[in-house]
């Protein structure tokens, strides 16, 4: 009997040593996780950026304001079908040229400036372009020329320096840029032959998209 009584204690002592620590452990582990920190695995972790902070998150400039915009002194043309409003620019070979002496040839104007990230972004295709285009089209990139952050002779070194072999503009009065009242730039102008507005584009291109506008003016 009392060896059966030394065998029965040890027993029953074990039993309620198992059972008070399945009661225990819940309470320990929270306490443990809140005092700790202790995360989540790394598997239950979100690994992916939320759709809705993709969907706002901020596109890339396409575009850069003018200083002060530029006054307005004409109307942009407003439809396809409207005549592209002239203007006059320095050749910057001391001659004057007007969009109007391209008349019955596709013109494609682009408003510029080399202190634009954007337009300097574009240039090359436009550059590139010219040099496939020019014999069916005319290349007008225009300058916008303040004479201040922008000057002739500092545009001349700037284009030589990239090697851009397009004919540049210099809008030195704001003809230009107050016939189509722009105040960002890159824009770019696309008029057909008869003088009347194909297509106008806001922001910098891919050469791609430029080469479509191109084809589509060369089929009007």
């Amino acid at each position: 009997m009392n060896k059966a009584l030394r065998w029965l204690v040890p027993a029953v002592a074990l039993v309620i040593l198992i059972a008070a620590a399945a009661l225990l452990y819940p309470r320990l582990a929270v306490r443990y996780d809140a005092r700790d920190g202790a995360k989540e695995p790394a598997a239950a972790q979100e690994t992916t950026t939320p759709s809705t902070e993709r969907e706002t998150a901020a596109p890339e400039e396409s575009t850069v304001p003018i200083d002060a915009g530029v006054p307005t002194e004409s109307a942009a043309p407003e439809t396809a079908s409207d005549l592209a409003p002239d203007f006059a620019v320095d050749n910057g070979q001391g001659s004057i040229t007007k969009l109007s002496d391209f008349a019955g040839k596709p013109v494609v104007v682009n408003f510029w400036a080399s202190w634009c990230p954007p337009c300097r972004s574009e240039l090359p295709a436009f550059d590139s372009l010219y040099a496939e285009y020019g014999d069916r089209i005319q290349f007008m990139m225009v300058d916008l020329t303040d004479g201040n952050r922008e000057t002739m002779p500092g545009v001349k070194v700037f284009v030589t320096e990239q090697g851009f072999q397009f004919p540049v503009y210099y809008d030195t009065t704001a003809s230009a840029a107050n016939a189509y009242q722009i105040y960002s730039i890159p824009v770019t102008i696309f008029v057909r032959p008869d003088g009347t507005l194909a297509a106008q584009q806001i922001g910098a291109m891919q050469e791609a998209t430029l080469r479509a506008y191109l084809e589509d003016l060369l089929e009007e």
